[in-house]
C-alpha cells in the first residue's frame, strides 16, 4: 500500500525487493558463529530455539530473517558432518517473548534431558530458558550451555552472563533514516545495506563434560 502512493520508505531486517532499500545484518554469519561456538565447546547434542513468527505457513519454510539463520546454523553442524535432521540436534519453535523462553526451557527439560547446548534467536528467548534450567535444576553451563542473539542490555546482567551475537540495532536504525533522508532527497539509494554481528563471550558457555 505504502509503495503504491509512491511514500518513500526503508525496511529494517526484511529483504529488498521491488527496489525498496533494506537495512540488515548478515543473519547467516551471525547464527554461524553462536552455533560454531557451542560446536568449540564439545556441544554435539544441541537444542535449536527458533522464533515462531520466521516460520511460514507451510511448517517447512522460514522467513527472511529465519531463512538466514536456520541456514548458518545448519552450516556450521555439515561443516562437522552433523546433519540438521539428526536426532541429536532439537528444533523448538516459540514466540519471541520470556515466556516464549521459559516454554522452551520446560519443553527442554521434560522432553529433550540429552541437550547440552542451546542456540537461541533472541536474548529474551536465551533468559527465559536459563531462568527455566536454573528453575528445574540444571546448572547453566556446566550442565546446559546457552547461546542468545542481539546483546540486549540484560544479557549482562542475567546469572550467569550470557554469551550472545552482538548486532549494531543503532547503527541499523541511524543507516535507515539515511537511507530514508536521501530518497526523499530524490538520490539513487543502496538497495541493501548489511552489517556484520560478533560473538560476546560471557559466562553461559562451557565445554561438554565427558560422558
Amino acid at each position: 500500500v505504502i509503495k503504491n502512493r509512491h511514500i518513500p520508505f526503508v525496511t529494517i531486517d526484511g529483504e529488498s525487493y521491488d527496489g525498496i532499500p533494506c537495512v540488515s545484518i548478515n543473519d547467516r554469519e551471525a547464527a554461524r558463529l553462536a552455533m560454531d561456538h557451542l560446536l568449540e565447546h564439545g556441544h554435539r547434542r544441541i537444542g535449536v530455539i527458533i522464533m515462531a513468527d520466521d516460520r511460514l505457513p507451510d511448517q517447512e519454510a522460514y522467513s527472511g530473517t529465519g531463512r538466514e539463520r536456520v541456514a548458518g546454523y545448519r552450516e556450521a553442524l555439515e561443516a562437522r558432518k552433523i546433519d540438521w535432521d539428526d536426532a541429536s540436534i532439537v528444533k523448538i519453535h516459540e514466540e519471541c517473548s520470556l515466556e516464549g523462553g521459559q516454554h522452551a526451557g520446560r519443553e527442554l527439560l521434560d522432553k529433550h534431558p540429552h541437550v547440552t547446548g542451546v542456540v537461541t534467536m533472541s536474548d529474551i528467548l536465551a533468559i527465559g530458558i536459563v531462568q527455566e534450567l536454573i528453575k528445574g535444576g540444571k546448572r547453566v553451563p556446566w550442565d546446559v550451555s546457552v547461546v542468545g542473539f542481539d546483546d540486549i542490555p540484560e544479557a549482562s546482567f542475567l546469572t550467569p552472563a550470557l554469551t550472545t551475537i552482538w548486532q549494531p540495532a543503532e547503527d541499523k536504525g541511524l543507516r535507515a533514516g539515511e537511507l530514508l533522508v536521501e530518497m526523499i532527497q530524490k538520490k539513487t539509494v543502496e538497495e541493501r545495506v548489511e552489517f556484520r554481528c560478533k560473538l560476546i563471550q560471557r559466562e553461559s558457555v562451557a565445554a561438554v563434560k565427558s560422558a
